[in-house]
């Protein structure tokens, strides 16, 4: 709960025209607050019960299947995929949302103190991947929030965007 009114306060903060690319669907509430906000959302179609979702736009069926989109959104978002994915994969969705949109908003695994293992198949990649990978795609931090899932999981929220030429 902790994570989806931040992710809201975040969308609110970094969006002005109040539209997004939503590069996966997991959370249908923030969803479903944000359109009640009016927000236009353009989306990854996953699975036929979306439909019942009244979107701006269904832009792909898979997120791989997403290349240069036609227009440039305010924010992409991403929300509880990245640590089901290989660094390769990362890698894609990461050139996706940086180039079709002016910022990113994330959440990510970042460690789990009960034991070293991955559990659930969640990889719990530190903060260390995350800067290196800002650092590979010229990216700076806006803003970050750290939080616990409970006593000895710990997630945190990125917003990030392409640093500007000088």
């Amino acid at each position: 709960m902790v994570k989806t009114k931040k992710l809201l306060k975040f969308i609110g903060k970094y969006s002005i025209n109040k539209e997004i690319l939503v590069l996966n669907i997991d959370n249908y509430r923030y969803l479903n607050k944000l359109i009640d906000k009016n927000y236009k959302i353009s989306v990854i179609k996953k699975e036929d019960n979306l439909r019942i979702y009244n979107y701006t736009s269904v832009i792909a069926d898979d997120i791989f299947n997403i290349h240069n989109l036609n227009k440039r959104y305010e924010i992409s978002v991403i929300n509880d995929l990245f640590e089901y994915k290989s660094d390769k994969d990362i890698n894609k969705i990461m050139k996706v949302a940086i180039n079709n949109s002016e910022c990113l908003i994330f959440d990510a695994a970042i460690s789990n103190y009960f034991c070293d293992l991955d559990h659930n198949d969640i990889r719990y990649l530190n903060t260390d991947y995350w800067y290196s990978l800002f650092k590979k795609y010229n990216l700076v931090i806006i803003e970050e929030y750290s939080y616990r899932i409970n006593i000895f999981e710990r997630h945190k929220i990125f917003v990030v965007r392409k640093k500007e030429d000088k």
